[in-house]
């Protein structure tokens, strides 16, 4: 339920770039389906901090804020940009979104749903990542045509 906070927040730290300012905002509301709020109840125990695999989110997004902060000055100012780190953040946050563990506890139809939902996570990362491409090399374009001008 935290996928649709965290691209809300990155649409907000890149809005300099409307395109992926909004492929964020779009991701954040395909996530707002039914498909993604199924709650489950694990026996594990858990600590205050949540299960290892909300801790996993939290700290993948942590890191993926971070790095989008640090992309989107660069692009900003003309500078070189790696997007790899960041495309690969994207798909560990995307992965770590779904707990593999409570699809076990789920009946017929909610493991449906959470496939409904596994589904529509890899269409959102496909076009982030696709987004990021494009800004990178819009990018790259924007600063080759400077400097050949200079």
């Amino acid at each position: 339920m935290g996928l649709g906070k965290s691209f809300r927040s990155l649409a907000s730290i890149t809005a300099s770039q409307s395109q992926l300012s909004n492929s964020f905002a779009k991701a954040a509301n395909v996530v707002d389906a039914d498909e993604f709020h199924v709650t489950v109840k694990k026996v594990e125990q858990r600590s205050s901090a949540g299960d290892f695999n909300s801790q996993k989110f939290g700290a993948t997004k942590a890191r993926l804020e971070d790095r989008m902060v640090d992309f989107i000055e660069a692009v900003n100012h003309n500078k070189p940009t790696n997007p790899s780190a960041i495309k690969s953040l994207i798909k560990d946050l995307i992965e770590s979104a779904v707990d593999h563990d409570a699809i076990n506890y789920l009946n017929t139809k909610e493991k449906q749903q959470a496939q409904n939902g596994k589904n529509k996570l890899q269409e959102i990362k496909q076009d982030l990542v696709k987004t990021i491409i494009a800004v990178e090399s819009k990018d790259e374009k924007d600063s080759g045509q400077r400097c050949g001008s200079s």
